[in-house]
């Protein structure tokens, strides 16, 4: 009950600290700042996230930023550099 809940008040999936998770982004090659950064689930176990990035080499970011993604269980992004 408690996870069907957490999915209805599109809440922050379980198992991912957005903190830290924000933490890691800010430290890749070429990001300058953050926006807008917001993690959600869609269903158990589907996080999503989409965030604004201001980078100064915009396809090195995507990629590593999709690649964080990834690795957090992220498959459902939209990162708009």
């Amino acid at each position: 009950m408690k996870d069907c809940m957490i999915v209805i008040m599109e809440g922050a999936p379980v198992g991912i600290v957005i903190n830290e998770f924000e933490e890691e982004l800010k430290h890749l090659d070429g990001v300058v700042e953050i926006h807008d950064l917001h993690i959600w689930s869609l269903s158990v176990g589907k996080p999503a996230l989409s965030a604004h990035v201001f980078s100064t080499d915009p396809s090195t970011t995507l990629r590593k930023a999709t690649r964080l993604c990834r690795r957090y269980g992220i498959y459902h992004s939209t990162i708009q550099i």
